[in-house]
C-alpha cells in the first residue's frame, strides 16, 4: 500500500512491527527510491508521530493487532486536525464467505458478536463485530464520513470466488479528525 500510495504522488511513512516485512519494504524501497520512510514500530506503541499527517491509512491492519484500540488511537493521533483516517477490514459479517458459499450457495454467520481469534496461514487474526471498530472511531472524536462495502462486479468473479458478487469481501471506513 506504501508502494501504491507514493507512486500516486503521495509522501509516505509506513509502519511495520515484524523484522522479515520491514527488511523486505525497506529495500524494496532502496531499489525504487519512492521517498518512502519505513518506521519499524508496533502501532499500539509507537510514538512521536502525533499531529504529522493529512491522511492515515491501515489497510487490513487492525483485525491482525490483538490490542487493536491502542493502534487505532495511535491513527488518530498522528493525523493533523481536520485529517483523514482510512482503514479497510476483512468483512467481519462474511469472513469465512468463500468456503460457505462453496458448501451451501449462501453465507453462514457463527459468533458474529463475540471477539475471538481465526489462526490463518500467516498468523492469527482477530474477529470483531464491525460496531467495535465505529464505535471506537466515534469515541475518539471522529466524525464517520464514509462506511463503504465494495462487491466484486458480476463477471468478475473469476478473481475472488463467485461469494464476492453477492457479499463484500472488505469493509472500508474513512473519517475525519475535527
Amino acid at each position: 500500500m506504501a508502494r501504491l500510495l507514493a507512486g500516486r504522488g503521495a509522501r509516505v511513512t509506513g509502519v511495520e512491527p515484524a523484522e522479515a516485512p520491514y527488511r523486505y519494504a525497506t529495500a524494496r524501497e532502496r531499489d525504487r527510491r519512492q521517498g518512502i520512510y519505513y518506521l519499524q514500530a508496533d502501532l499500539s506503541e509507537a510514538g512521536g508521530l502525533d499531529g504529522q499527517f493529512d491522511a492515515v491509512v491501515a489497510n487490513v491492519v487492525f483485525e491482525s493487532i490483538p490490542d487493536w484500540a491502542p493502534a487505532l488511537e495511535t491513527c488518530v493521533r498522528a493525523l493533523r486536525l481536520g485529517g483523514l483516517l482510512v482503514f479497510s477490514l476483512e468483512h467481519p459479517c462474511f469472513e469465512d464467505a468463500a468456503v460457505s458459499w462453496q458448501e451451501h450457495v449462501c453465507v453462514q454467520v457463527r459468533e458474529y458478536l463475540q471477539e475471538y481469534e481465526r489462526p490463518g496461514p500467516h498468523g492469527t487474526d482477530f474477529h470483531r463485530p464491525l460496531s467495535s471498530y465505529l464505535n471506537e472511531v466515534i469515541r475518539l472524536v471522529c466524525m464517520l464520513t464514509e462506511v463503504t462495502e465494495p462487491a466484486v462486479p458480476a463477471g468478475q468473479e473469476s478473481l475472488t470466488g463467485p461469494a464476492a458478487v453477492h457479499v463484500p469481501n472488505f469493509v472500508i471506513v474513512a473519517a475525519r479528525r475535527p
